[in-house]
């Protein structure tokens, strides 16, 4: 059967197994792809992971396409995530999305939760942090990780949301401030 896969389109199979990673439990599926093997023609970065827990982190995130194709990843860099839906040809709003999910969760998983470790986190993410901490506790949840750095995490920009737009800085002075200041009328 994994044979036949070659004369198949990738973006068939993309679409096929997206299907299968957007229903609300894909474990049963994982199993079946992982015990025939066909992981390795279609996905093969993931094939050495446990498909239990492929299919269990895949069910504990949001049922939307990216943080799906991105719950595969979690284990991954975010260069091996875009590679991996590049190769499936995936779209750039998919890669872009997925692969920031998996690289926001890495920055997440080290930063701290001091005022300004929140402020250079939640400026810099490539998707919104309140996504990136969504999908940050489900996958903890999901491998059994401690959430107390997120749960601090989530403290400090709740915080910081009731003193300050925290998710759209403002710069301190404008143009015409900064011309007055240096003499360049």
């Amino acid at each position: 059967m994994g044979a036949r896969l070659q004369i198949v389109a990738v973006e068939r199979v993309r679409d096929e197994f997206e299907k299968l990673l957007l229903l609300d439990d894909p474990s049963d599926g994982f199993g079946f792809l992982f015990g025939t093997g066909l992981i390795e023609r279609v996905l093969a970065d993931i094939a050495h992971r446990d498909p239990a827990e492929v299919g269990r982190v895949a069910a504990a995130v949001s049922p939307e396409p990216a943080p799906r194709w991105a719950s595969l990843f979690v284990r991954h860099t975010t260069e091996t995530a875009a590679a991996c839906l590049r190769g499936l040809r995936g779209s750039n709003a998919l890669v872009s999305a997925a692969a920031g999910l998996v690289g926001a969760r890495l920055e997440l998983a080290g930063a701290g939760s001091s005022p300004q470790e929140v402020r250079r986190l939640v400026y810099g993410c490539p998707v919104p942090v309140d996504e990136t901490l969504a999908f940050s506790r489900a996958v903890a949840t999901a491998l059994g990780e401690s959430r107390v750095g997120l749960d601090s995490f989530a403290a400090t920009l709740a915080e910081l949301r009731r003193t300050e737009n925290v998710d759209r800085p403002e710069l301190p002075l404008d143009g015409d401030e900064v011309m007055a200041a240096l003499g360049l009328s």
